[in-house]
């Protein structure tokens, strides 16, 4: 459940630090390597890596998560500094591989939506992570469009096991 929206403000110096990427010419993420193979809900798995992205990587993406180690029940933020006006979609993927969509395109975990980067490329959105998310490391997929141009960024995060802690 998502509640996209435009306007929000530029991340401070004092943000948290569960950051990936700045997707643009001469970006790590261009031209990628990582892969990772979807798994079932239930097959132990310990984290998520991000697939290679198939476009050229011509626009900047900056994405930050508000908690790099979040419990099931709590809510994440993702905040996009990007293309002034342009198309922002996300999907979180969870260490079992699954996205976070509703059925029949993930498992209900939280963490898809799309919406518009405002005049100053700033996109702001917040879900709820479910409380049968399964623990370990994942990341949101975030994909930017604008005028046939793309950029992309992976920011990592994890969900706490029964404990609390997102150590392996």
């Amino acid at each position: 459940m998502g509640t996209g929206r435009a306007g929000a403000p530029t991340p401070s110096a004092n943000a948290p630090s569960a950051t990936h990427g700045t997707a643009g010419k001469g970006s790590p993420l261009r031209n990628g390597t990582a892969t990772t193979t979807p798994v079932s809900p239930d097959s132990g798995a310990r984290g998520a890596t991000p697939q290679p992205f198939r476009f050229p990587n011509d626009i900047a993406v900056h994405a930050t998560l508000s908690k790099p180690c979040v419990r099931p029940g709590q809510v994440e933020t993702l905040t996009v500094v990007t293309q002034p006006r342009g198309g922002v979609v996300y999907q979180a993927v969870y260490a079992n591989g699954a996205g976070g969509a509703a059925s029949p395109w993930g498992l209900g975990y939280g963490g898809n939506d799309k919406g518009y980067a405002d005049k100053e490329g700033n996109y702001r959105s917040s879900w709820t992570v479910a409380a049968n998310a399964p623990a370990g490391k994942g990341y949101v997929d975030v994909v930017v469009g604008f005028d046939s141009k793309w950029g992309r960024a992976t920011p990592a995060f994890a969900v706490a096991n029964p404990n609390g802690s997102c150590s392996s």
